[in-house]
């Protein structure tokens, strides 16, 4: 691929870009809301989680005749088809660093940190599919993988991932927490962080105390809408909408102004538009390893794996 760095471009067109780029903070931006629209949306919000928890529920119980038990919060009745079973993976493996932090390293590094992001991502997306098949293929009726440890190398090692899977879940709901929480406080004028986290903290406890675990796949279902919908705002307003009050609005205008942006001195050329980026390949080699090594203790995606419907009948010949 031929790229143009900082250097290669054109001085005046360069000059004349980045005047134009000063004034882009000032043109795209989200203004900061007030306490009450933010106590509207929490109420709207709320509202559709109940909503949504209460008819999963009562279908449950009027239309499949499920009874409400420990196994069923455990598993939803491990009949999740496979459509919310991939809605329910993509809204809970989209954590507030998934959009941040991503946005982040590419404004970094350029496109080598996005590449490096998205690439972390996708080699642990592809060891937990492989891992959670072999569960679900080999123990069919288990409730969590921590029931197959301890099945398979006792109560010792039992105890010791359950210790692993309870610090890993604190860990990681944490820094759930504190993303979104960072998220609220940046767009809502006066919101503190105690209020903030409540309110997150008072929408999902509502609607799993309602519904269980099966209310947040039709919830997750919600969410990964809203989710492809604001991606999709996002990707018209910078490359399909070409209006005077747009400094970008095509690639033709994204790739002038990468062209022309200094970037870090690890880059070759200092150019954002290389993959040879020193920095860039330290950061992803630590992104693959460490969510990787997350995920593989991490209840909630265990979950949604046991909750799902096996498609075929599976004969194991030993």
């Amino acid at each position: 691929m031929d790229t143009t760095s900082a250097t290669d471009a054109n001085p005046s067109s360069c000059s004349l870009i980045m005047n134009i780029t000063l004034h882009v903070a000032d043109t795209i931006g989200v203004n900061s809301l007030g306490l009450g629209q933010c106590y509207i949306i929490f109420l709207v919000m709320l509202f559709l989680s109940v909503v949504i928890a209460t008819s999963f529920d009562r279908v449950r119980r009027t239309v499949y005749n499920d009874k409400s038990n420990l196994d069923t919060d455990f598993d939803a009745g491990g009949k999740v088809s496979i459509g919310l079973t991939a809605t329910t993976i993509v809204s809970q493996w989209t954590w507030a660093a998934t959009l941040l932090q991503s946005s982040g390293v590419a404004a970094k590094y350029g496109i080598s940190g996005a590449f490096w992001y998205a690439s972390g991502a996708t080699i642990q997306i592809l060891l937990f599919s492989m891992l959670s098949v072999q569960l679900k293929i080999r123990a069919p009726g288990a409730k969590t993988f921590l029931r197959v440890i301890r099945a398979r190398f006792g109560s010792r090692t039992h105890i010791v991932f359950c210790v692993f899977a309870l610090v890993t879940n604190v860990i990681v709901t944490a820094m759930l927490m504190l993303g979104g929480t960072a998220v609220m406080t940046t767009l809502v004028r006066g919101l503190s962080v105690e209020l903030a986290t409540a309110l997150v903290a008072a929408v999902m406890g509502t609607y799993t105390f309602i519904g269980g675990l099966g209310a947040t796949f039709y919830v997750s279902y919600f969410n990964t809408f809203l989710i492809y919908l604001i991606m999709t705002i996002f990707l018209v307003k910078i490359y399909f909408d070409p209006s005077e009050d747009n400094p970008l609005g095509s690639v033709e205008e994204v790739y002038k102004l990468l062209a022309c942006s200094e970037g870090p001195e690890g880059n070759t050329e200092r150019s954002f538009l290389t993959m040879r980026s020193y920095e860039a390949l330290v950061f992803g080699i630590i992104n693959i390893v460490e969510p990787s090594i997350i995920e593989q203790g991490n209840i909630k995606m265990f979950s949604v794996i046991i909750s799902s419907k096996l498609l075929m009948r599976i004969d194991l010949i030993e």
